[in-house]
Parts: C-alpha cells; sequence; structure tokens
C-alpha cells in the first residue's frame, strides 16, 4: 500500500512540473510563445525552435496571479527615508540658548534620534537647563578624581558651569562618532556623565559614593532610562569614565572626551592669565623672573611613540633633578644614588619636575589628575631620556618607565618599588663622589638597591 502511495505522489509531482513548465516555456500566443516552422509536414522542426527569456518579474506573475510587483528598492527606499506623515513632537521649552541649540541641532535635525531615547536625551537636557548652571568640578566626596586637581586648576574649572561641560562633552562624543547608529547612546552618557555634580543631588546622596554613582541613580529616576533595554552599556560607560583603564568601549570613549574637554577648558581659562603676565611690565632686571613656556596646542595626553612636549628642556631636568640627589625632604627621600653608577628617582619626584617645566600646559594639569594620562607623559619624557643615554634602558620593563627594584635597610627589613634608573655620568659627576653626600640617616633607609627583572604582566598592576 505504501508503494502505492508513493508512486502516486510521485506522478502527482510530475505532473505538476509538466504544468509548470508548459506554462514558462510559453503559450502559442502573446509574449514568450514559442514558435514553430515545419518543413512542409506536420512535425515542427527542432532546429527551427526558438525559446524567449522570461524575467523574475513575468515569473512571480505566474505564481501568485498579480499584475503588480513591488520592487525591493522601493521597500528599501521606505526604510531608508522618514516618513514625512507622521505627527512632529513638540520641543520642550528651553530657557538657555545653548540647550536650545543643541537639541535643534543633534536631537530635533536627527532621524535616528528618536523614541525612548529621545526622551531620555530631551529629559537630561531639561534637568541641565533648569539645574546646570552649578560648578562643573566637585571634591565633596573622599573618591571624588577632580579632588586631584590642584587648588589653582580646581578653582579655575568650578568657573565652568556644569550644563557647558555636559553640552561639550556630548558634542565631542558625537563629532568622534563613527557609528551613526550610537548617536542616541553617545548624547545619553555625554550629557548624563556628570548629573551626580547637581547640587540638590549632591547634598542627599554623596554618602553613596563619587558623583559617577549618583549620575547613575538620577539617570534611574527618569522612568524612559529605567525601562531603557540597553541601558547596561549605558551605565557602565559613565560608572567606569573616571577609572584608569575603562573596560567598556563606550566608557573609554567617554574618559577621552571629557579629558579633551578639560584640556579645552584649562586652555582658554588659563590664555588670558598668561597674556596678563607677558604684558606685565617689568622694572629691574634682576626682578625679572623667566617667562612660564606657553601652553601648546595639544589636544591628547603624549603617547609612548611620541617625542615629548615641546617645552621639555632635558638639561634644565637634569639640573633640577641632581639637586634632590641624596636630599631629605620632610624625612623622605625622592631620588638617591646607588655605588654601582646609578642614581634611581620615584616617579613623583619626576612629574613634580615635569609640572614645573610645564607650566599652564592644559595637558600636564589634567594629566595631574588623571593617572593614565601621567603615566603616558612620564613614558614620553622616559623614551626621549633613554634615547640620550641617560636612563638605563637595560634595567626598565618592557614598555613601562620604571624599573622593578629591591630596597634593602639597615635594619635588614627590604621593600620592592618602582623606580626610574639614571645613569650617574648624566650628572656629570662619579658614583663615590654622590656617594660621598649621604648623611648617616639616609644611609640607614637605604643601604643597597637591587634591580631585578620581571615579566610586564607582574609589573604592570604596580604602575
Amino acid at each position: 500500500m505504501t508503494d502505492w502511495l508513493l508512486l502516486a505522489g510521485a506522478g502527482m509531482g510530475l505532473g505538476l512540473l509538466a504544468l509548470a513548465g508548459r506554462l514558462l516555456i510559453g503559450r502559442n500566443s502573446g509574449k514568450g510563445a514559442i514558435e514553430e516552422k515545419t518543413d512542409g509536414g506536420n512535425e515542427p522542426c527542432a532546429s527551427a525552435t526558438r525559446r524567449e527569456r522570461r524575467t523574475l518579474a513575468e515569473v512571480s506573475r505566474i505564481w501568485t496571479g498579480r499584475e503588480q510587483v513591488v520592487e525591493f528598492r522601493e521597500i528599501a527606499r521606505l526604510w531608508r527615508e522618514p516618513n514625512t506623515q507622521a505627527p512632529k513632537e513638540p520641543v520642550p521649552d528651553f530657557h538657555h540658548p545653548d540647550i536650545a541649540a543643541f537639541h535643534r541641532e543633534l536631537v530635533a535635525g536627527r532621524s535616528l534620534v528618536r523614541g525612548a531615547k529621545k526622551r531620555v536625551i530631551e529629559q537630561i537636557l531639561l534637568l541641565l537647563d533648569a539645574q546646570g548652571t552649578c560648578p562643573s568640578v566637585v571634591r565633596r566626596h573622599k573618591d571624588e578624581a577632580e579632588g586631584k586637581f590642584d587648588p589653582d586648576v580646581f578653582a579655575l574649572l568650578s568657573q565652568v558651569t556644569l550644563r557647558e561641560h555636559a553640552l561639550a562633552v556630548a558634542r565631542t562624543l558625537a563629532r568622534r562618532l563613527d557609528q551613526p547608529v550610537l548617536l542616541p547612546d553617545v548624547l545619553i552618557i555625554g550629557l548624563g556623565h556628570d548629573l551626580g555634580k547637581i547640587p540638590a543631588y549632591q547634598g542627599a546622596l554623596y554618602r553613596s559614593g563619587d558623583h559617577p554613582l549618583i549620575s547613575l541613580i538620577v539617570l534611574e529616576q527618569i522612568p524612559e532610562y529605567a525601562a531603557l533595554s540597553g541601558k547596561d552599556e549605558l551605565s557602565e560607560a559613565i560608572r567606569q569614565h573616571h577609572l584608569l583603564k575603562p573596560e567598556s568601549p563606550l566608557g573609554r570613549d567617554l574618559k577621552k572626551a571629557d579629558q579633551q574637554v578639560r584640556r579645552e577648558e584649562i586652555g582658554r581659562l588659563t590664555r588670558p592669565l598668561a597674556k596678563e603676565t607677558q604684558d606685565a611690565p617689568v622694572t629691574k632686571k634682576s626682578d625679572a623672573q623667566a617667562p612660564r613656556p606657553q601652553a601648546p596646542d595639544q589636544t591628547a595626553p603624549a603617547r609612548p611613540d611620541q617625542a615629548p612636549p615641546s617645552w621639555f628642556d632635558a638639561q634644565g631636568f637634569l639640573e633640577a633633578l641632581k639637586e634632590r640627589v641624596n636630599k631629605l625632604e620632610n624625612g623622605r627621600w625622592s631620588v638617591v644614588s646607588s655605588p654601582d653608577g646609578y642614581v634611581y628617582a620615584q616617579p613623583d619626584a619626576l612629574w613634580s619636575l615635569l609640572r614645573a617645566q610645564a607650566g599652564e600646559d592644559p595637558v600636564v594639569l589634567v594629566a595631574h589628575a588623571d593617572e593614565d594620562a601621567r603615566r603616558m607623559l612620564l613614558l614620553s619624557v622616559v623614551t626621549e631620556l633613554e634615547r640620550r643615554k641617560v636612563v638605563a634602558g637595560e634595567l626598565l620593563i618592557a614598555g613601562h618607565y620604571a624599573a622593578r627594584v629591591t630596597v634593602a635597610m639597615d635594619s635588614g627589613k627590604s621593600f620592592e618599588a618602582m623606580l626610574v634608573p639614571f645613569r650617574v655620568e648624566a650628572f656629570g659627576t662619579t658614583p663615590s663622589m654622590l656617594e660621598a653626600t649621604k648623611i648617616s640617616r639616609l644611609r640607614k633607609m637605604v643601604q643597597t638597591i637591587t634591580p631585578g627583572r620581571k615579566s610586564e604582566e607582574q609589573c604592570a598592576s604596580s604602575l
């Protein structure tokens, strides 16, 4: 019985194929029919048979029985072009012109910014419009990264309002964006990353953590943000934007944009001060101080493959460093000699000398409060000094600016440290002459320094 069913099914299939072939091959009349020619007999000549090609659109009419076919490019056009018939959403009533201009340019004028994310952006803009005139820096919580700014730099940045800073960061992110579909996301994190600095929230929530954490609490109070399906990635970017190494790509982008805007703000605010200093009359040549180097127009921290900043003076740097060799300041040493022909300096000592040379360079002022930027700048300088045979490159950890050493004390105790090794010859003296300058207290604190080699992975966490 089964065999009969199989045969019947096969027969029906062959019949349908024959029917389709007959429809496709042609009809006796109309476009695409088979033309038959005879030799005078009743059978057509096979060599004279001609079949006309059919388009897929024509065949589809046979399958569907419809004469009208919608082409794919017409459907694609509907996806690409916004629906011009859709009703326009009302524009929020902003009081500050810069907020209104931002909304007009990057929100209302962008077809990709729509739906729930658009509403979130508008809610943040309304919040900044109403409460964003507060300073853009805070230091109420012990973990605030901005608490590391010098008092003078902190005072300068206090002149920049939170509204101005947030709009600038969001614009910078949008300008750098290479994937337009992410525009709503970068606008949300750019505008919302510092909402925790609003005084009303600082006063109530500052015990909960630093401003990135408070910013997330504020955002969660916006119903549309709390309901976003992809809010976790946005929240992570905001939470990480002051970390040494943000894990998420959005977090890294936000940190870079935030740093760039800070450099631009410092540069803009310090330029008038530098001009006033230059224009001030000097009555006595002996009282005149050497002018501070002008802040270069740099918009990014130095990278290892870059030369050091233009203001870096290697000779002046070494002379200032020599003044600190084997000296105690507040009972502590920062640069110490060793009988084996090296002078070891703590990274903080190098950084303080660089800051003195840099003057009002925004790159250095921002890097002082950002550990990652500070490392990169130190690395560029140490790399230059190594090229000049001043730093003992053979002791450095590959890809880093310091060496891992063991410092042994007179008491028999020892500790590991990260120090920058210089050659004694760079200071125009000898090991014995430097050793003779050590006081007995320093000799007890540092008896020997032994360099040790470790892998980059073992040392990266200590740098």
